[in-house]
């Protein structure tokens, strides 16, 4: 996608403090200009997962606190960026997402021209991450950041057997719901609910979300992708919860296990992907390790900014 840095439109987001522009089929969010570092070490662009979009106020604090610029993308039909029709987060191919940060990075690059952008990206949008940073090689990006990527479920053998189907499926009908996924996580995170966090369950559902075979197969054919094995052109950091745990209200743990995707997934998926990586794992921490209880959650900064400030030394 070509993109003009100069010819954004910015405009008042819903955070205050904050201004947002449309750049195609994707968002930017970034604090207002006054609140960025006017010399900044380098940029970070912060890329959400399924069912999410930026309202993460504290993770841009953090890094603005450090010297580095902050924007936020909210993906194709996510958060911002869902247009009347959409089906929320329904891709037919990782080249769809793939294709978002590629516009992001770009952008970014332009508005920041010489500082070096830093990909910090969660869930399903750290695996586009992966797969894209593999494919370009020649971005104009630092370093990257993979917070719990999306490098796998833990599933039942029956639920390993539907999934066989699924490409089938989508082939037939890409958005055809197959599976709605559970809701105990995001509740669980909301202040309503018992948690931390306020945001827009609009756009981020407590309800579960209903997941098409679309998105499903695009998400297992990047999955078989980079299990071939793949070369990773910038540092990166990949960090993880210690266990994962059922999604579940009867489960105890639900506050310091990552009840979403399987973190044994990432470790055996880190074996395939070769390059200047460094591993970190994060005791107690749920899916999104930054909207973790404050102990793990500062763990993980703590790690971010160490690994930063070799990268960027």
């Amino acid at each position: 996608m070509d993109v003009s840095a100069e010819k954004l439109v910015w405009g008042k987001d819903v955070l205050s403090g904050y201004r947002r522009a449309r750049v195609g089929a994707i968002t930017l969010v970034q604090p207002e200009e006054s609140a960025q570092p006017s010399a900044p070490r380098a940029v970070v662009l912060h890329v959400h997962g399924r069912n999410d979009y930026f309202f993460h106020r504290h993770l841009a604090d953090q890094f603005l606190r450090q010297g580095l610029a902050f924007v936020a993308v909210d993906m194709r039909r996510a958060g911002r960026s869902l247009e009347r029709g959409d089906l929320p987060h329904h891709v037919d191919n990782i080249d769809d997402l793939a294709d978002d940060i590629d516009a992001a990075v770009r952008t970014v690059a332009q508005l920041w021209a010489g500082i070096p952008v830093i990909i910090h990206a969660h869930s399903t949008g750290g695996l586009a991450a992966a797969v894209w940073a593999a494919r370009h090689p020649e971005a104009p990006v630092a370093g990257m950041i993979l917070n719990s990527p999306h490098f796998g479920l833990r599933l039942t053998r029956s639920e390993r057997m539907k999934m066989v189907a699924v490409p089938w499926v989508a082939k037939l009908n890409s958005t055809r719901h197959v599976v709605r996924a559970s809701p105990t996580y995001a509740l669980r995170q909301h202040r309503d609910h018992g948690g931390r966090w306020d945001f827009d369950t609009a756009w981020k559902h407590i309800d579960g979300d209903l997941v098409t075979a679309g998105w499903l197969a695009a998400v297992s054919h990047a999955h078989r992708e980079l299990s071939r094995g793949v070369e990773m052109p910038f540092p990166m950091l990949i960090a993880r919860a210690d266990s994962t745990g059922p999604d579940r209200e009867d489960n105890p743990r639900l506050d310091e296990q990552d009840t979403v995707i399987d973190v044994e997934a990432i470790a055996r998926m880190r074996t395939h992907l070769h390059g200047q990586i460094q591993d970190v794992v994060i005791d107690g921490a749920v899916h999104d390790l930054c909207l973790s209880a404050p102990a793990p959650r500062q763990r993980y900064f703590d790690a971010v900014t160490a690994w930063l400030d070799e990268v960027l030394a």
